[in-house]
């Protein structure tokens, strides 16, 4: 099995941080912006349920709201923040009233989370069909000192619309990203490991006979120049062990080259039938003479 490359490993461990933090951010920005909705919708919520409680009228036991409709402003405010809205009798629980649109919607109200309103829940959510609504629940009481609860909502889709686009464009623009951040770190990948490319043809063209060569120092110093570093004393090591061998070896042959020319003469001697040689020895007593360096 071939084993993957520096570069390649380096490519995808770079992809794979970016992923990482890539999806961190996404995340983290999901949240913050379900957040910021969610808080502007209750900010919302809480300015409309505070301005309707100024026109909250009570006649013979029923809840109306009663504003100026020749006042744009006013008949606008009141109008927009009474499209979800109900008001129950805090005692009983019993309805007293409730918008136009939660009528064509068939809103109901189950005991449990009737039970969890009354209790003093602030926000609730709640859910018909596709619409989801957020209310924003509060205490009103009338001239007689009768509690209500006056349920304010507003209409949750446009917010779970956004972060579901968002989360669309997500998914489309990551893949995009990982593709950018892979193409990317290969090219960063390459332009890091070029001078290791260029340190690896320099060290593979030094010949045993060219050792005084040495590689390339870029002066950042870096771990790239201290490697380089490394090597030009290894050179220089190497060389000097080398010198050393060239000269022992000389001195060697030189040692040699006195007692091989005695041999060789005493060897031609014995040849030609001379028993004793110049010194007066015997031939067998002249071989440690020959053999015994000066």
């Amino acid at each position: 099995m071939k084993k993957i490359g520096l570069r390649t490993r380096l490519t995808l461990i770079f992809t794979l941080v970016f992923a990482g933090i890539l999806a961190l951010v996404t995340g983290a920005a999901y949240r913050i912006l379900r957040f910021r909705l969610d808080e502007s919708l209750r900010q919302e919520l809480r300015e409309r349920a505070a301005g309707l409680s100024g026109y909250l009228r009570f006649e013979n036991g029923k809840p109306s709201f009663e504003y100026d409709e020749n006042d744009p402003d006013e008949a606008f405010f009141v109008e927009t923040s009474t499209h979800y809205y109900r008001i129950f009798n805090q005692t009983t629980g019993e309805l007293a009233g409730q918008s136009h649109e939660l009528d064509l919607l068939n809103w109901d109200t189950d005991p449990d989370s009737l039970r969890t309103i009354r209790t003093g829940k602030v926000f609730t959510d709640e859910t018909a069909g596709a619409v989801k609504l957020l209310f924003h629940n509060e205490v009103v009481h009338s001239p007689h000192g009768q509690a209500y609860l006056l349920q304010v909502g507003v209409n949750r889709n446009p917010v779970e619309a956004a972060l579901k686009q968002f989360l669309v464009m997500a998914i489309f623009l990551i893949p995009a990203g990982l593709a950018a951040a892979s193409v990317a770190s290969w090219w960063m990948a390459g332009r890091a490991l070029q001078p290791v490319k260029a340190l690896t043809r320099t060290a593979a063209e030094i010949e045993i006979s060219g050792l005084d060569q040495r590689l390339p120092i870029r002066g950042t110093g870096d771990e790239l120049d201290r490697l380089s570093e490394t090597f030009n004393e290894m050179f220089a090591r190497l060389a000097k062990a080398i010198g050393e061998m060239k000269q022992f070896t000389a001195s060697i042959s030189h040692e040699l080259r006195t007692p091989l020319a005695t041999l060789k003469m005493g060897l031609g001697l014995l040849k030609d039938g001379i028993e004793t040689d110049p010194l007066g020895l015997e031939p067998v007593l002249l071989l440690p003479t020959l053999f015994r360096l000066p």
